[in-house]
C-alpha cells in the first residue's frame, strides 16, 4: 500500500525519512518528489516508473503494437506470399511480435515525458515547495506509519492512501530483494 505525506521542507523531509529509518521502513520503499531545484541528496528520489506514465504507455503501447502487427502480418500473408502462392501465415504471428517490440518502445518514450496522473493532484505543492514523500508498506504497518509521522511531524500533511497492483505475487518482492542483494535464499514461509 503506497501512502503519501506532504512536507514542508528538506529539513522535514530529511527527519521524516530517519524516523521512517527507525522504524524499520526500507530506504528503497521511500521515495522524495521535489521540484528540480531542490536538491535531494541524502533522500532517495522517485524514479521515472513513479513520476510518469511510463508504464501506462508501455502496456498501450504493447497492445495497439500486437494488433497492429498482427493485421499487418495477416495482410502481408495473404496479398504478398514469400513463396508460392500460398499464404504465408508464419507472418503474422512474427509481424505481431516486431509491433508489440516497436509499439512498446516508441509508447514508452513518449511516455516518460508525459507527468504521472497519480501525482496531478500534488503538482500545486510540489511547485510551491513542498516535498511530497510516497512510502510503500506493507497492509498492517499503515495505520501504525501515518499514526507515527502524525505525532513526530505535526508540520507534515497525510495525504492520502493508495492500494497497489502487486507486480509479483505475495513474497516475490522479498524474494527480489534478496536476490538482487547476493543473498539466494528460498522464501521463509
Amino acid at each position: 500500500m503506497r501512502i503519501y505525506w506532504l512536507l514542508p521542507d528538506l529539513q522535514s523531509a530529511r527527519a521524516t525519512m530517519k524516523d521512517l529509518l527507525l522504524s524499520s521502513v526500507d530506504y528503497r520503499d521511500m521515495h522524495f518528489v521535489a521540484r528540480d531545484d531542490i536538491n535531494l541528496h541524502g533522500l532517495h528520489a522517485a524514479n521515472v516508473l513513479l513520476t510518469s506514465e511510463v508504464l501506462r504507455s508501455a502496456e498501450r503501447g504493447l497492445v495497439l503494437g500486437i494488433a497492429e502487427g498482427a493485421l499487418l502480418g495477416g495482410f502481408v500473408a495473404v496479398w504478398y506470399p514469400i513463396v508460392g502462392d500460398e499464404p504465408q501465415w508464419i507472418l503474422a504471428p512474427l509481424l505481431a511480435l516486431a509491433g508489440a517490440l516497436l509499439g512498446t518502445w516508441v509508447s514508452t518514450m513518449i511516455g516518460v515525458s508525459i507527468p504521472s496522473k497519480r501525482l496531478e493532484r500534488f503538482t500545486p505543492c510540489i511547485e510551491q515547495g513542498q516535498i511530497l514523500l510516497i512510502a510503500e508498506l506493507p497492509m498492517p504497518r499503515v495505520d501504525e506509519i501515518r499514526l507515527r509521522l502524525q505525532v513526530l511531524h505535526p508540520e507534515a500533511h497525510f495525504e492520502g492512501r493508495e492500494a497497489q497492483m502487486p507486480a509479483l505475487p505475495e513474497g516475490g518482492r522479498a524474494a527480489l530483494r534478496r536476490v538482487s542483494d547476493g543473498r539466494r535464499r528460498a522464501p521463509s514461509a
